[in-house]
């Protein structure tokens, strides 16, 4: 039964190679970010891939348009990431306006 006061979320998926390199792999965060929005009782919709995609480059990228467009229609009303940073190299560079 679906909860009727459920959030309707995106995961969004930025892992750089390093940390790849590193162990953190798209599908660690995508799972983490699985258990987080189940904890909440919210309802995980669409995931945005963006592995290995430049920080510089991500305001430009297809899955960010898809996701911004999301957000526009109202088809998710939250965003879940693993660390704020792996939003955009710069936060200013994502205008939801």
């Amino acid at each position: 039964m679906e909860n009727i006061h459920s959030k309707p979320v995106g995961i969004w998926i930025r892992v750089s190679t390093k940390d790849q390199a590193k162990g953190e792999s798209p599908e660690h965060h995508e799972k983490r970010a699985r258990f987080y929005a189940e904890s909440k009782g919210w309802e995980v919709k669409e995931v945005y891939h963006l592995e290995a995609v430049s920080g510089k480059s991500v305001i430009d990228h297809p899955e960010t348009k898809r996701m911004l467009e999301h957000i526009r229609t109202g088809h998710i009303t939250g965003l879940i990431f693993s660390k704020l940073a792996k939003l955009a190299q710069n936060t200013i560079d994502i205008d939801c306006d």
